[in-house]
């Protein structure tokens, strides 16, 4: 699993309970912002209209800049069945989803956007990971 870098946050590791699209961002929002419950409805909508998209053949990424993380943040899903992604071949066991400050800069973005699909290239993210849930 990748480490912690100036560039890529340690994720978050979400053991999911179901392969729902749906039940999978809402896990992984109750996760990566636990003290923001009143704000995951709005960001749950904006992750649904945005999709996600293949990282790997394994790994699904979606992204969101947001008001509320001050730094970086990775919330991965896992599932060993997979999650039901339309527009996936097969479903991908884990999706991952990087919650960015929504000032920060576009070279930050990019440059944690870029650490995130080398680790997903190197592995899986959860690999050796501690579940949160």
């Amino acid at each position: 699993a990748p480490e912690e870098s100036a560039d890529m946050p340690r994720p978050i590791v979400v053991t999911l309970r179901s392969g729902s699209f749906t039940d999978a961002l809402q896990a992984i929002l109750e996760c990566a912002l636990p003290h923001d419950r009143s704000e995951h409805a709005a960001l749950l909508r904006e992750l649904q209209q945005v999709g996600p998209v293949p990282l790997t053949a394994t790994i699904a990424l979606m992204h969101v800049h947001t008001p509320l993380v001050t730094s970086a943040r990775i919330a991965v899903g896992w599932h060993p069945d997979g999650i039901a992604l339309a527009g996936f071949s097969s479903p991908p066991r884990e999706l991952a989803v990087l919650f960015n400050p929504a000032t920060g800069s576009a070279e930050c973005h990019l440059r944690t956007l870029a650490a995130l699909a080398r680790a997903a290239r190197a592995g899986t993210l959860v690999k050796s990971q501690t579940p949160v849930v």
